[in-house]
């Protein structure tokens, strides 16, 4: 029996297939879509899930209770629980100078602030209330002064003599004599100013 080399030599070579053939078999596989295989699926990015909103926090009930509000109760009677005479009188000194500028009267806002007028305000949140146009409280190491920030007060504060803080923040004086009571008029009164035109200004 012939074997398979013997048979393949008998029958002579194998015919070239002509350029033609070879061209439109190329063409027809190039024509047929691949199926993507299954590492290609793999590959394919995945939409990310939609971002959950946040959810409002309420307000803890600590918070939520807490308001300063005109209580009613004597400015005279407060000033007099001050510790000593030399602040007590720069407390006297302080309603006289700003009731001068404010044209009202004090009145007394939570436990220790004395206030002048009001100024109501509401937020974007919807969230409202009131609180003193300006004011101060006598405190162990200083007087905190309740006074809105304005163009042109950092020059003024440069001016006024011993203190801290006064922008977005409280001004502090340690003693009425430190300061120059004139400077710090306008002071109050460039704050005032302000909250006029930003909220409604009322007597309180």
């Amino acid at each position: 029996m012939a074997t398979k080399r013997e048979a393949l030599a008998a029958t002579g070579p194998k015919k070239a297939r002509s350029p033609k053939a070879a061209a439109k078999k190329t063409a027809l596989k190039k024509s047929v879509p691949k199926e993507p295989g299954k590492s290609a699926l793999k590959k394919s990015p995945k939409k990310p899930a939609p971002a959950k909103p946040a959810p409002n926090k309420p307000a803890s009930k600590k918070s939520a209770g807490i308001r300063t509000t005109v209580t009613g109760a004597s400015v005279d009677a407060f000033i007099a629980t001050v510790d000593s005479d030399s602040r007590r009188a720069d407390a006297q000194a302080l309603v006289k100078l700003f009731e001068q500028v404010s044209g009202w009267p004090p009145k007394m806002w939570g436990p220790a602030i004395i206030g002048f007028g009001a100024y109501h305000y509401t937020y974007e949140s919807g969230h409202s209330g009131s609180i003193c146009a300006l004011g101060f409280s006598p405190r162990k190491a200083n007087f905190a002064i309740y006074v809105a920030d304005f163009p042109g007060k950092e020059a003024l504060l440069a001016k006024l003599g011993k203190h801290k803080g006064g922008i977005r923040q409280c001004l502090y004086i340690t003693r009425v004599v430190d300061v120059d009571t004139g400077v710090l008029s306008q002071i109050l009164a460039g704050g005032l100013a302000q909250l006029k035109k930003m909220w409604p200004v009322t007597a309180a």
